[in-house]
């Protein structure tokens, strides 16, 4: 990630901190799941793809 940022011409400091970022979102710093959606709308969550099939999407 910080390679490909600053080859394209990004500030290092820049480069180095969604480098940082990145690396903790895939080591799982916001892997959570809450109750949000059934809080919020009474109703379950449900998938995107789950969305896209209710709405009349391919």
């Amino acid at each position: 990630m910080r390679s490909a940022l600053q080859s394209a011409g990004v500030a290092a400091w820049f480069a180095d901190d969604m480098a940082r970022l990145h690396a903790m979102l895939a080591a799982g710093y916001e892997d959570l799941v809450t109750d949000d959606v059934r809080a919020v709308t009474g109703s379950p969550a449900r998938t995107l793809g789950q969305f896209v099939r209710d709405t009349g999407g391919t």
